[in-house]
């Protein structure tokens, strides 16, 4: 299961946590770091250990693909913002 903080405040989460089903506890913790904020919007499950998500960064879009085993990989390159309205240009689909 997927989770981001209870309280949301300002642009959007800055961490996303995949959660034990069983136990509610995080399996691993996707976070910013202080040199760079990063937000996640949009995540889905790709298969048993891939979640894709739209994330935002440095005025920048990008879906990012992260493994449960902490991998990161772009699976969409990451654009530009131009007019800074921070509305991605992505969406995810659901089943």
């Amino acid at each position: 299961m997927l989770g981001t903080p209870a309280y949301a405040d300002g642009f959007g989460p800055t961490t996303l946590d995949v959660l034990d089903l069983r136990s509610g506890e995080p399996e691993r913790t996707f976070a910013s770091t202080r040199k760079a904020t990063t937000t996640y919007f949009d995540e889905v499950w790709e298969d048993a250990t891939h979640i894709p998500a739209v994330t935002y960064r440095g005025g920048e879009f990008a879906i990012v693909r992260l493994g449960l085993d902490g991998s990161m990989e772009y699976a969409v390159a990451p654009v530009a913002d131009p007019d800074g309205d921070m509305e991605s240009p992505f969406r995810l689909q659901t089943r």
